[in-house]
């Protein structure tokens, strides 16, 4: 154990955590700079006249203006971690900013969202702003060196996200059926380079070489020699990734920048030998480590190991009813697309059939939400006959088709189009009640 702690307390260079400080920095400023362009506030949180929150998280948006000034403070935080300047403040504001956020909206939920806020709260923690930062320079001391754990805790955060990325993939769809890449190679144009990936050879280079590079070249990443094999692969494949999906945004071009932590000190002097003269050559030495910290970063790491394997143990197929499968990195295991939806009021008087709009209330992330997370078609549900209640209409019933297509398979049912979704009856720890089984092949 005490090995282990001198292993863990060894300085080393802090040059790697500053570049990656910066990259995540600049990265986030676009990301939130994004969120105003396309006004996520009014438009994407308030306009609806619900939100899918995560239990018991459902305490709902901040008033408009106030969430705003959330929102460009984001901004500020984003570059404040990019110059160096009050970074630990300023990275744990945006990552708690970030994740009330995701909080309150399942259907805006996407792994790489999750991961910004959890790198960010792991600068929070971590001396990212000894190089290039504007405290270096205000202060005009000699940088520090850092504990070795300060880069090895961002290391594995990066190679979890991939290992776990590569668990999700070990399953009869992906080995067997080729899905879902099959079904989503079907959207790539003709003619680019990357159409390759439609030929079955293609699609089988893609599936066993992105589980290969999941579970295995991620770990190569922490070997001097091995990594150099594993870069060129992960290069390749992120760029191939920002080019067949469009749903990821900056996602691979954040993973390319996260690179930067694998190289060594003098191996980033070695490709960029004007760093050397910005450099101090004489350092201090690192602080030692405060003991909350330590346990802090053992139950954080304990808490992300264990989190992705819940679903197995609380649902049969987590990707068919979308039941934890967040926050578990389930990166592209599944294609789903949405068929028909239909909503329905039954007057428990009358047994009259009243169609709802329910683009009325929801957008369309949402209602691609309700195809395929089975706590949102109860939340939907529950949400429309507190309408129909509001309407004067008598016993109301909910009741709803919802037909999807899930990785190649033929069109189905999500759920059962023929009972009360809305009933206290029904709830998460009885779907087989009234989610539809997925069918086979």
């Amino acid at each position: 154990m005490s090995q282990l702690k001198v292993m863990l307390e060894k300085p080393v260079s802090g040059i790697r955590l500053s570049l990656f400080r910066i990259i995540f920095g600049l990265a986030m400023i676009y990301e939130v700079l994004d969120y105003i362009k396309i006004k996520l506030v009014d438009i994407g949180l308030l306009q609806p006249k619900l939100n899918f929150a995560y239990y018991p998280f459902n305490f709902g948006p901040l008033p408009s203006s106030l969430f705003k000034v959330v929102i460009l403070l984001m901004l500020i935080a984003a570059i404040l971690i990019t110059i160096g300047f009050h970074t630990k403040k300023a990275a744990l504001y945006f990552s708690i900013s970030y994740i009330y956020i995701i909080l309150l909206e399942k259907a805006y939920y996407n792994n790489h969202l999750y991961l910004f806020a959890l790198i960010a709260l792991l600068l929070s923690i971590v001396s990212s702003d000894e190089h290039f930062s504007l405290k270096q320079f205000l202060s005009k001391e000699k940088p520090t060196w850092v504990p070795r754990w300060h880069l090895l805790a961002m290391q594995s955060q990066i190679v979890l996200v991939y290992f776990f990325g590569g668990v999700a993939k070990l399953g009869a769809d992906w080995f067997t059926h080729l899905e879902p890449i099959k079904s989503m190679s079907v959207h790539i144009p003709d003619g680019v380079w990357y159409s390759f990936i439609k030929s079955e050879g293609g699609l089988k280079f893609f599936i066993f070489g992105g589980l290969a590079l999941d579970l295995l070249l991620s770990l190569f990443l922490f070997h001097n020699k091995l990594k150099w094999l594993a870069i060129p692969a992960i290069i390749l494949f992120n760029f191939m990734n920002s080019n067949i999906f469009n749903d990821i945004g900056i996602f691979p071009y954040l993973m390319l920048g996260v690179l930067i932590l694998f190289i060594n000190g003098h191996e980033i002097l070695k490709f960029f030998p004007s760093l050397k003269t910005i450099i101090p050559s004489e350092r201090l030495p690192s602080k030692p480590t405060e003991k909350w910290i330590g346990w802090l970063m053992v139950i954080y790491f304990t808490f992300h190991c264990i989190m992705p394997f819940r679903g197995h143990f609380f649902s049969k197929n987590m990707d068919w009813t979308g039941i934890h499968q967040s926050f578990s990195w389930r990166m592209k295991s599944m294609s789903r697309e949405l068929v028909d939806m239909k909503w329905v009021v039954i007057n428990g008087e009358s047994k009259e059939s009243i169609p709802i709009e329910h683009g009325k209330y929801i957008n369309d992330l949402q209602i691609n939400a309700l195809a395929r997370n089975a706590q949102a078609v109860l939340d939907f549900a529950r949400f429309v006959k507190a309408e129909a209640i509001k309407r004067k209409i008598p016993k109301p019933e909910v009741r709803a088709q919802i037909i999807v297509k899930f990785n190649g398979r033929d069109a189905q049912e999500f759920v059962k189009s023929d009972i009360d979704l809305a009933s206290d009856e029904y709830n998460l720890s009885n779907t087989k009640r009234w989610l539809v089984p997925l069918k086979e092949y």
